[in-house]
């Protein structure tokens, strides 16, 4: 576990009253009116159909730091710290998702701008980093997008991101010591995970921390992202290696 897993984990396990153990991890506010919003919020979540969507569009804005009009609430979503959210125009997120912003250093640790589409059980986990998605991109099914340890995982406008990617920032630990445990090592930090604008991941592509792939570029479904990416390039494989550059009119 990194030092902020194990901050989680005290406050979780450690002592102090239930209520102030799930304000610490769900709610990011130890105020009564917050945490009496964000209740009823919850017990909304899972209100399904029509009357679910009116009821979520009338009262969830409300739980962000920053909410922009058209946004679109599905079913089963899971917010943790919603006042470190921002959200812009037309955005919507679909059933099960999961918005992850616990980093009380900074006053935003997820940004989405206008028009993104996050698909069904997508995680963005931004517990001890921050994760920006740009302007009319959209995240596939069941992709995890993580930022850890101040490493920041920014996507740029006008992505395609496809079902089941992993980008993670600050995801590799120390392990040079063979006899401590790895998680006691601690994280590497790294300069964080970048796509920049039409980056384009196929399905299970893992984008890992250290790693910019830059405007155009492609990667090649299962391919693994070790290493920066040119413009306009098509990477694939374990570890991904570039195969071609599209050379299209521009």
């Amino acid at each position: 576990m990194s030092h902020k897993q194990i901050k989680t984990h005290k406050s979780i396990t450690g002592g102090g009253s239930a209520l102030k153990k799930y304000q610490a991890v769900m709610v990011g506010s130890d105020a009564f009116w917050a945490t009496l919003y964000y209740e009823i919020c919850v017990w909304f979540a899972y209100l399904p159909g029509a009357l679910g969507l009116f009821v979520r569009k009338l009262l969830w804005p409300r739980l962000f730091k920053r909410c922009g009009r058209g946004v679109q609430f599905a079913y089963g979503i899971t917010l943790r710290h919603p006042g470190r959210i921002v959200i812009g125009d037309n955005v919507v997120i679909s059933e099960y998702c999961t918005l992850d912003a616990r980093n009380p250093e900074v006053e935003t640790a997820i940004r989405l701008a206008d028009n993104v589409m996050l698909s069904n059980e997508v995680c963005l986990s931004a517990k001890g980093g921050t994760i920006e998605i740009g302007a009319h991109t959209g995240v596939g099914t069941k992709t995890t997008v993580q930022s850890t340890n101040d490493c920041p995982t920014r996507i740029g406008t006008d992505g395609i991101i496809g079902p089941h990617c992993y980008l993670v920032a600050g995801g590799t630990y120390h392990m040079d010591k063979l006899d401590v445990p790895t998680w006691k090592q601690g994280i590497k930090a790294d300069t964080g995970c970048h796509l920049h604008d039409n980056v384009w991941l196929g399905g299970q592509v893992t984008v890992l921390g250290n790693v910019t792939m830059q405007s155009g570029s492609v990667a090649a479904a299962g391919a693994v992202v070790t290493h920066d990416v040119a413009r306009n390039a098509i990477v694939g494989g374990v570890p991904a290696q570039q195969i071609r550059i599209r050379e299209g009119s521009e």
